[in-house]
Protein backbone atom coordinates (compact mmCIF):
# COMPACT_ATOMS: atom_id res chain seq x y z
CA UNK A 1 0.00 0.00 0.00
CA UNK A 2 1.01 3.59 -1.05
CA UNK A 3 0.67 6.63 1.22
CA UNK A 4 -1.72 7.96 -1.43
CA UNK A 5 -3.55 5.08 -1.15
CA UNK A 6 -3.68 4.95 2.86
CA UNK A 7 -4.32 9.06 2.35
CA UNK A 8 -7.46 7.78 0.14
CA UNK A 9 -8.74 4.90 2.67
CA UNK A 10 -8.58 7.64 5.57
CA UNK A 11 -10.77 10.34 3.36
CA UNK A 12 -14.06 9.28 4.81
CA UNK A 13 -12.99 10.45 7.96
CA UNK A 14 -12.50 13.58 6.85
CA UNK A 15 -15.76 14.06 6.05
CA UNK A 16 -17.04 13.19 9.76
CA UNK A 17 -16.11 17.09 10.81
CA UNK A 18 -13.38 18.14 9.39
CA UNK A 19 -10.55 16.37 11.16
CA UNK A 20 -10.62 14.08 14.07
CA UNK A 21 -7.69 13.03 16.38
CA UNK A 22 -6.03 10.08 15.08
CA UNK A 23 -6.72 8.06 18.35
CA UNK A 24 -10.06 8.22 17.61
CA UNK A 25 -10.20 6.89 13.82
CA UNK A 26 -7.59 3.85 15.11
CA UNK A 27 -10.65 3.10 18.00
CA UNK A 28 -13.40 3.43 15.24
CA UNK A 29 -11.18 0.56 13.43
CA UNK A 30 -10.61 -1.27 16.60
CA UNK A 31 -13.89 -2.09 17.43
CA UNK A 32 -14.46 -2.80 13.11
CA UNK A 33 -12.03 -5.13 13.80
CA UNK A 34 -13.52 -7.32 16.38
CA UNK A 35 -17.15 -5.61 17.60
CA UNK A 36 -18.71 -6.66 20.46
CA UNK A 37 -16.06 -6.27 23.24
CA UNK A 38 -16.02 -4.11 26.41
CA UNK A 39 -14.12 -0.98 26.82
CA UNK A 40 -11.66 -2.28 29.17
CA UNK A 41 -10.57 -4.97 26.15
CA UNK A 42 -9.87 -2.33 23.76
CA UNK A 43 -8.04 -0.41 26.09
CA UNK A 44 -5.59 -3.19 26.37
CA UNK A 45 -5.09 -3.84 22.70
CA UNK A 46 -4.30 0.04 21.89
CA UNK A 47 -2.14 0.13 24.99
CA UNK A 48 -3.98 2.93 26.76
CA UNK A 49 -5.61 3.10 30.34
CA UNK A 50 -9.30 2.65 30.46
CA UNK A 51 -10.11 5.73 31.06
CA UNK A 52 -8.52 7.83 27.83
CA UNK A 53 -10.44 4.61 25.63
CA UNK A 54 -13.64 5.29 27.51
CA UNK A 55 -13.39 8.89 26.79
CA UNK A 56 -12.07 8.29 22.75
CA UNK A 57 -15.53 5.63 22.41
CA UNK A 58 -17.78 8.02 24.33
CA UNK A 59 -16.73 10.93 21.47
CA UNK A 60 -17.22 8.26 18.49
CA UNK A 61 -20.53 7.25 20.21
CA UNK A 62 -23.92 9.56 20.12
CA UNK A 63 -22.97 11.61 22.92
CA UNK A 64 -19.19 12.82 23.53
CA UNK A 65 -18.05 12.71 26.85
CA UNK A 66 -18.93 16.79 26.93
CA UNK A 67 -22.68 16.23 26.62
CA UNK A 68 -22.34 17.52 22.75
CA UNK A 69 -23.24 15.37 19.91
CA UNK A 70 -20.36 12.84 19.21
CA UNK A 71 -19.92 11.51 15.82
CA UNK A 72 -22.42 8.44 16.17
CA UNK A 73 -20.42 5.91 15.05
CA UNK A 74 -20.21 2.96 17.65
CA UNK A 75 -22.96 2.71 20.40
CA UNK A 76 -22.24 0.82 24.23
CA UNK A 77 -25.38 -1.72 24.94
CA UNK A 78 -25.70 -4.07 27.95
CA UNK A 79 -24.40 -7.09 28.37
CA UNK A 80 -27.32 -9.42 28.58
CA UNK A 81 -24.76 -11.64 30.94
CA UNK A 82 -23.71 -9.70 33.29
CA UNK A 83 -26.21 -6.08 33.11
CA UNK A 84 -23.09 -3.98 35.08
CA UNK A 85 -20.71 -4.16 31.58
CA UNK A 86 -21.62 -2.92 27.70
CA UNK A 87 -20.55 -3.86 24.90
CA UNK A 88 -19.52 -1.93 21.97
CA UNK A 89 -21.20 -2.39 18.81
CA UNK A 90 -20.72 0.10 15.14
CA UNK A 91 -24.11 1.83 14.25
CA UNK A 92 -25.52 1.92 11.22
CA UNK A 93 -23.63 5.32 10.27
CA UNK A 94 -20.48 3.40 12.10
CA UNK A 95 -21.12 0.36 9.12
CA UNK A 96 -21.09 3.00 6.38
CA UNK A 97 -18.32 4.93 7.03
CA UNK A 98 -16.49 1.20 7.34
CA UNK A 99 -17.67 0.26 3.79
CA UNK A 100 -16.40 3.48 2.30
CA UNK A 101 -13.18 2.98 3.69
CA UNK A 102 -12.75 -0.52 2.84
CA UNK A 103 -13.96 0.18 -0.66
CA UNK A 104 -11.37 3.04 -0.79
CA UNK A 105 -9.17 -0.49 -0.09
CA UNK A 106 -10.88 -2.70 -2.45
CA UNK A 107 -9.45 -0.25 -5.60
CA UNK A 108 -5.68 -1.11 -4.99
CA UNK A 109 -4.78 -2.94 -7.85
CA UNK A 110 -3.98 -6.76 -6.28
CA UNK A 111 -0.11 -6.98 -7.35
CA UNK A 112 0.09 -3.91 -5.07
CA UNK A 113 -1.75 -5.03 -2.48
CA UNK A 114 0.90 -7.50 -1.35
CA UNK A 115 3.85 -5.16 -2.10
CA UNK A 116 5.86 -3.91 0.72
Amino acid sequence: MTIEELLGALKPFDNLRGWIPVRYVTTFLMVALDEGKWPSAYARGAGMDRISMSRCLRDIGERSRTGGPGLGLVKAVRDPSNLHRRRVLLTEKGRALLLLVTGSLSTIEPDRKSAP
